[in-house]
């Protein structure tokens, strides 16, 4: 079964997700920008068998505490490791998607002793004339307006990006935008300049690479793998939901790649 929950950190509760067998390192589950930790769920119910499994909402997303704004993507990672800290984990392996890969990679980088894999759905190294290709495009998000525009103009931005494929997937992406309407602008105007390279440096940790080839960010999956040839590169489904709209695959991935590390 999983089950919902709330833990107190000094700026506010963060909710979370949580499954699994209690006596196994937790997988921490870290979701992109727009989503919330309730992406996980199709694939959580694959994994709680053998692993457990923790789904944060981010400061902002969900039903976590309401931040004041950030100008930095370490910001939002401090917020998490506060959460990990309070909940007593020491060791934990690192998994994200997007935005959330990158923190991962940044969870890994400064604490080498506690991160036991780092796993990235979607990560972004990118190229300089891809960052400002992405920068262009996703540069903030719509706000509450007395007309309603805001609702057509979310609605297209995540039926654009694969929301079509599922419409129950859809909506339920609608309404995590919709809530995360001003954290997720937040997060778009920092995210291009959160150097992932300087942290995929230093990781050291076993690395599993994941994206489905419609995903916006292939192009960082691509590059992750060609720069990291020692790492893991598994081919998902699911345009950028693929925890939500490919959770056999994706699960699959962890579990096989988590086997393999022993």
């Amino acid at each position: 079964m999983i089950k919902k929950a709330y833990v107190d950190t000094p700026p506010g509760q963060i909710h979370y997700y949580y499954c699994g067998p209690d006596d196994q390192t937790p997988i921490i589950f870290l979701h992109q920008n727009v989503s919330g930790g309730i992406s996980y769920l199709p694939s959580l119910e694959r994994l709680e068998a053998k692993h457990r499994c923790i789904a944060f909402d981010f400061p902002g997303f969900g039903m976590s505490f309401d931040p004041p704004k950030f100008t930095s993507i370490s910001e939002v990672t401090q917020y998490i490791m506060a959460a990990i800290d309070a909940l007593g984990i020491d060791e934990f392996h690192a998994l994200g998607n997007h935005t959330g890969a990158a923190m991962a990679a940044e969870m890994a980088s400064l604490y080498p002793e506690r991160v036991k894999t780092c796993m990235m759905v979607g990560p972004t190294l990118l190229k300089p004339e891809e960052v400002g290709a992405f920068r262009e495009e996703f540069s903030g998000a719509a706000g509450p307006d007395h007309d309603a525009e805001y609702l057509k103009i979310t609605w297209d931005y995540l039926y654009k990006l694969g929301g079509s494929l599922d419409i129950d997937n859809m909506n339920q992406e609608f309404w995590s935008s919709l809530r995360a309407w001003q954290a997720r602008g937040w997060i778009y105007q920092c995210v291009w300049d959160y150097r992932f390279d300087l942290f995929m440096e230093k990781v050291a940790c076993p690395i599993l690479l994941m994206a489905a080839t419609d995903d916006v960010l292939h192009c960082g999956f691509r590059n992750t793998a060609e720069a990291y040839p020692q790492a893991k590169a598994v081919e998902l489904k699911g345009a950028n939901f693929e925890p939500a709209l490919d959770p056999q695959g994706f699960s699959k991935a962890i579990d096989e790649f988590l086997a393999e590390i022993g």
